[in-house]
């Protein structure tokens, strides 16, 4: 019998209680509906692409070493939904880039236009992405970059 996360960590844990802050419903509905992984397949959980990028953004983490980070970290799995330890990722590491690439350039498309390519979405980041990026370039220029 496989034992919950929630346990067995300790839940006073810093990333426990962020998870606990985070209004994953609001991110689901805005995020969720612009998000589509392959045609096909059913699109990655929300809460967990969205604490992947969270964790991604406060540790300037490469996707490899995040992914890495989150195989061996229950905290960092728990943050991102997951009821039980995975010895595995439940994601292709390309779906990292699918999903930011994906939720922010169709964030803010008008109705029935296709999302820009390439560099020029980068203008329209979803609140998001855009407030991971203000935060990481706020901690790079103080020199706290880890």
């Amino acid at each position: 019998m496989r034992s919950r996360l929630d346990h067995i960590l300790n839940m006073d844990h810093a990333l426990v209680t962020l998870a606990k802050t985070i209004h994953w419903c609001f991110l689901e509905e805005r995020l969720g509906a612009v998000y589509d992984d392959d045609p096909g397949r059913p699109p990655l959980p929300t809460r967990l692409m969205a604490g992947l990028a969270i964790l991604k953004a406060m540790h300037n983490l490469s996707d490899e070493n995040l992914c890495e980070r989150w195989l061996e970290n229950p905290y960092y799995q728990l943050f991102c939904g997951e009821e039980f330890f995975q010895h595995r990722l439940p994601f292709e590491r390309t779906s990292l880039t699918r999903w930011r690439t994906g939720t922010c350039l169709q964030y803010q498309k008008p109705p029935g236009r296709r999302a820009p390519l390439g560099g020029a979405g980068r203008n329209r980041l979803c609140p998001l992405c855009l407030r991971l990026e203000s935060t990481r370039s706020e901690e790079g220029a103080h020199g706290r970059r880890k």
